[in-house]
């Protein structure tokens, strides 16, 4: 089931990962066949108690509400206990996309024209204050997230992109760093398809098809599903 869902015609992302090892390793109980010493192989991202423990599969599931349920109560609870600071790390080293009310302020042209004039203050206690105001509202968004997660606060089978988009009102800060890490890939099956939709459509005598056409037709494959 797990191996269906990563390859097949779905598009599973990161957050899918925890869940589909978890469902690997209750199919090898229920079968009684050997897991291969699964947790010994991916306990670097299963096993809490590792010493080389990363975080970042959990808490990409953690922000898929759904894939919450899926995951067993010690990985949730150190999911819940590790998000804050793992999206500090992550601001803090530019890797996700957080823009608080001072970086705004940075791309106003007025602001621009004032330091190009060094008109502005050198001093940087307001600005320690403004981090320390963003970083407190960043605090309340994981606290109030995780009051969801705990009171199961969400459709069961909801689709994490809604969620977040509806919630981007109440978690201005904390729902474009979800929608982020939630785009990425858990394989890349789907991207390997593209190559071959792509491949066929300018083979044999389509050879001479335009670069634009060629994309339109992809897109048409790959989208022929929604309605627009």
């Amino acid at each position: 089931m797990a191996t269906t869902y990563l390859e097949g015609d779905l598009y599973p992302t990161t957050a899918s990962v925890i869940p589909s090892i978890l469902s690997l390793e209750e199919h090898f109980q229920i079968t009684k066949e050997k897991d291969r010493d699964m947790k010994k192989r991916f306990g670097t991202f299963m096993d809490v108690k590792h010493d080389e423990f990363d975080p970042i599969y959990l808490i990409f599931s953690l922000l898929h509400p759904s894939k919450t349920l899926e995951l067993n109560g010690e990985l949730f609870e150190e999911g819940k206990r590790r998000l804050l600071d793992f999206i500090k790390q992550e601001i803090a080293e530019g890797n996700c996309l957080y823009h608080s009310s001072r970086s705004k302020a940075d791309r106003n042209p007025h602001t621009q024209l004032f330091k190009r004039r060094r008109i502005v203050n050198s001093d940087t206690s307001s600005s320690t204050v403004q981090e320390d105001s963003n970083i407190a509202e960043l605090k309340r968004e994981v606290e109030e997230y995780i009051e969801i997660l705990n009171k199961g606060d969400f459709h069961a089978e909801a689709d994490p992109l809604v969620f977040w988009r509806e919630k981007s009102g109440r978690f201005p800060n904390l729902s474009p760093i979800a929608l982020q890490y939630l785009a990425m890939p858990a394989t890349s099956a789907s991207a390997e398809r593209l190559f071959s939709c792509s491949g066929l459509s300018c083979k044999g005598k389509k050879t001479n098809v335009s670069s634009v056409l060629l994309e339109s037709q992809t897109l048409c494959r790959f989208n022929k599903k929604f309605d627009f």
